[in-house]
């Protein structure tokens, strides 16, 4: 009769801490970006962390960020520039760390167009997505090679249309984008009719694993469950980088070998540093700058928008910034 009594309340507490389970809403793209999300989720580090995550894999960190802002997500793997964008809205968001550096940015052209120097990008139609780090690579590229913006055209596409436009050589002398588009493009051209302009020191993409901060105040311990995850594959990937890659070509649809080509153009690791902080206000000064709508517009404050509590509670040695943050 005891065992029956005690199996019962079993499974009665059992059931009743499976009720209680929240099931966490998280938005992220499906690209090479999110290679963490992708491993805490295919390797089931969240569930490991008794969290229900259900993710929504999308095309881009912009419309990750409008699931955020418009509620049907709780967290977002979300890149500097949106956060940038969001700062101008007062958006009720946060972001708790990085959960990958990318250098992955460039612009390829075709030599057949008579471009071989960044110079000759002068007079030429050069492809971007305007509004993302598309176009913040290429304004920065142009500056620093003294090229007025007057003397190109930009030419807004997506990247798909984008590939297509710079390969046929129609419509298009280069484009500025990313990976695995870029590679895909050196291996259609060839090393005699591309030439790929990719210079690290002017910018650095950030995936960022941002939320809505009313339900992370709601929820801390979620929020530090899901940064455990992320850390677990971190992990994973540094000690069994063969299988890492496996697992993400084939749930990317991404070719093995285009993966192993560009791997070295991402740091998978978790943080929270100054850099990004800066990063993301260089960028909301170069929305003011280019965008004519938002010229007359103030710069947001965006260390109300980066939340260190959590890191800081789960590795406080990732967070690396001049000053605590706590929202």
């Amino acid at each position: 009769m005891k065992k029956i009594i005690v199996i019962t309340i079993s499974c009665i507490i059992l059931y009743s801490c499976k009720q209680k389970q929240k099931t966490v809403n998280l938005t992220s793209p499906k690209t090479a970006f999110s290679m963490l999300t992708i491993i805490a989720d295919q390797k089931g580090f969240f569930k490991k962390q008794d969290i229900d995550v259900n993710i929504n894999y999308v095309k881009t960190g912009k419309i990750a960020l409008d699931d955020l802002l418009g509620g049907n997500a709780d967290f977002a793997n979300i890149v500097e520039t949106n956060v940038a964008f969001a700062g101008f809205l007062n958006a009720n968001i946060e972001v708790y760390c990085n959960i990958e550096k990318v250098y992955d940015a460039g612009i390829v052209a075709r030599v057949d167009k008579g471009i071989n120097t960044p110079k000759d990008l002068n007079g030429k139609k050069i492809g971007v997505l305007l509004a993302t780090t598309s176009q913040v690579y290429a304004d920065r590229f142009l500056e620093k090679h003294g090229i007025s913006k007057d003397s190109v055209e930009l030419v807004n596409l997506l990247p798909p249309a984008m590939q297509s436009a710079i390969i046929e050589g129609s419509g298009v002398d280069a484009i500025s984008i990313w990976q695995p588009y870029i590679y895909n493009v050196q291996k259609a051209l060839g090393n005699e009719n591309q030439v790929t302009f990719n210079d690290t020191e002017i910018f650095t993409g950030y995936m960022t694993l941002s939320g809505n901060k009313k339900f992370a105040n709601e929820n801390p311990e979620i929020t530090e469950k899901l940064i455990k995850a992320y850390i677990e594959a971190e992990e994973y990937v540094k000690n069994n980088e063969k299988e890492a890659k496996t697992l993400i070509s084939s749930f990317l649809n991404l070719p093995l070998e285009t993966l192993e080509n560009i791997w070295k153009q991402y740091d998978l690791s978790i943080s929270l540093d100054q850099k990004l902080i800066d990063d993301t206000k260089a960028e909301g000064e170069w929305i003011i700058k280019t965008i004519d709508s938002y010229k007359n517009k103030s710069l947001p404050n965006y260390s109300q928008f980066f939340n260190s509590t959590y890191l800081e509670k789960v590795s406080p040695n990732k967070v690396k910034i001049l000053e605590a943050i706590e929202n």
